[in-house]
């Protein structure tokens, strides 16, 4: 092999490695958070424990269960805040609730 391009495998390694700690310890000190608002007559939240009730014009209300690390906070029957330290969980988790409300 090329020492040029092992010596780029490695910085791309690097740079992958060193963007990953970065993230991890903005999320440990700080915490990474996702705010969600649904519009929509009769469309609402609600926060009850570990789990999330979402109305949202369906037949029956759509319950989901909050994953472990995260916390989902009521701000008003039509707003929520996700909050929690890992970035990826927090953005999928706000994903799915968006893949419901679509």
């Amino acid at each position: 092999m090329n020492w040029q391009v092992l010596r780029h495998f490695h910085r791309r390694l690097f740079e992958q490695i060193f963007g990953r700690w970065i993230w991890i310890r903005w999320g440990v000190s700080k915490g990474f958070e996702k705010g969600l608002e649904i519009n929509g007559v009769g469309y609402k939240f609600n926060v009850s424990g570990n789990k999330l009730n979402i109305t949202a014009g369906f037949s029956h209300p759509v319950v989901m269960d909050v994953p472990a690390g995260l916390s989902v906070e009521q701000i008003s029957n039509t707003e929520i805040t996700i909050k929690g330290i890992d970035k990826q969980k927090v953005t999928e988790f706000a994903a799915n609730i968006r893949e419901w409300l679509s």
